[in-house]
């Protein structure tokens, strides 16, 4: 019988639910195909040990359960004795005979699916049957709130058995229908849970099956704050990264992915967060995101290669500029692809910017001929003779002194068309 789609919760109730008590006047109605279910209730209200009848009421409270023509009214007379009045389409019953006690206690099994007297049952059922008995009832509840109840509970328990463990964390996305339950449910396992490979795989699968990536996020964001939960969790990350919408929330995690303790990021992790910085639509994000990875740390070849790979890609041409000068700045690997960054300086679109970065180049150490030569044919392709002759007089000092750079250079020279720029530019090579 399912009702979850059909709840009605008036006066307050859901905070009534997270004190774990039903206190104060308030109201569920419950309807669906098969049952019309109504409660009013104030005060605190109990069972007893079997679950089959209402205990104790306070002394202001009271209970009406309507079910299907089936009504149950429990209230204490001016004396302090609860009373139980049962009536059953439309006739009444004695709570005393079995036809009215298994009304009454269909009625208390009904009110324990929807939440009552949760905290105390929790204890009982816990101090009498450990974990597996309580895993056990969750499996009976109806309603998610009740159920993150159980779990929360089941979390809170100093030590628990390792089955149990996965138990939960599958159990977490199969039996509760709230992203936000689910959510909050996954931040709350200890860290010393998540060691365990089935642990943290459930915890995975559950997490997958979250349609809000804000719920998702904060999650993930919980795990990667537990360092030391997982060997490497930015792999599992990075595939939950790929299937959200949002870029927002893909970079909150994807930016504690490259800040997590523990040195230089591994090949496998660099080129799984590099891949879902990618697939973003935001250059803005997809920007900063790139600029911390070059900051992270010292970039290898094969890093710097990959990272103006994905900078030239970006659209914005501020951004795209930027991160190149970003790169270059935070220093040239000796085997990163000199003529694969010379390109993407010579695809700038600005002859402002294209100048700036052959700038840049040329305050480094070039390590070779090649190099050099790939500098200043870049210098080339600038349209303003001023500009043009400007970068070869800054070049022309610590230009290498053989047959082959001076060429190059003297042949970009005469691209020069005005007299003036062009002799300043012959006369520094001098």
């Amino acid at each position: 019988m399912s009702i979850r789609p059909y709840i009605n919760l008036l006066a307050g109730v859901w905070l009534l639910f997270s004190s774990c008590r039903f206190e104060h006047g308030s109201s569920i109605i419950i309807n669906n195909d098969n049952d019309n279910l109504s409660v009013r209730y104030e005060g605190q209200i109990h069972f007893n040990e079997d679950e089959t009848e209402v205990q104790s009421i306070s002394s202001d409270g009271y209970l009406k359960f309507i079910r299907n023509g089936e009504e149950l009214d429990a209230k204490n007379d001016p004396s302090g004795h609860l009373q139980i009045e049962i009536t059953q389409g439309g006739r009444k019953l004695n709570p005393n005979d079995e036809e009215g006690k298994k009304v009454e206690a269909d009625a208390v099994k009904e009110l324990i699916e929807i939440g009552f007297d949760a905290k105390e049952r929790m204890e009982r059922i816990y101090k009498k049957g450990g974990a597996p008995a309580l895993m056990e009832q969750e499996g009976l509840l109806k309603m998610d709130y009740v159920k993150a109840m159980y779990f929360k509970f089941l979390l809170s328990q100093d030590s628990l058995p390792v089955n149990i463990q996965r138990n939960i964390a599958r159990k977490i996305g199969s039996d509760m229908g709230s992203d936000n339950d689910r959510g909050r449910l996954l931040q709350q396992f200890p860290e010393n849970y998540l060691r365990d490979t089935m642990v943290i795989r459930n915890w995975f699968e559950s997490l997958q099956q979250m349609g809000s990536d804000y719920d998702k996020a904060n999650a993930m964001l919980s795990l990667l704050h537990n360092s030391n939960s997982m060997m490497d969790p930015i792999a599992e990350v990075c595939d939950v990264v790929h299937g959200m919408g949002s870029d927002y929330e893909k970079s909150r995690i994807i930016r504690d992915c490259i800040n997590m303790p523990g040195g230089a990021l591994s090949e496998l992790d660099f080129d799984k967060l590099l891949e879902s910085i990618g697939e973003m639509g935001s250059d803005y994000e997809k920007a900063n995101l790139i600029r911390a990875l070059i900051g992270a740390q010292k970039q290898s070849a094969a890093h710097f290669n990959k990272l103006l790979d994905i900078s030239v890609h970006i659209n914005n041409d501020y951004d795209r500029v930027n991160l190149i000068k970003e790169l270059v700045d935070a220093g040239l690997p000796a085997d990163a692809d000199f003529g694969r960054l010379i390109s993407a300086v010579v695809h700038t679109n600005s002859d402002y910017d294209r100048g700036e970065l052959i700038r840049d180049l040329t305050a480094k150490n070039m390590r070779s001929n090649e190099q050099w030569i790939e500098i200043i044919e870049a210098a080339a392709t600038l349209s303003s003779d001023e500009d043009k002759c400007n970068l070869l007089v800054t070049m022309a000092p610590v230009l290498p002194k053989t047959d082959s750079v001076r060429s190059v250079y003297m042949k970009t020279a005469k691209t020069i068309n005005q007299e003036f720029e062009l002799g300043r530019a012959m006369k520094a090579l001098e």
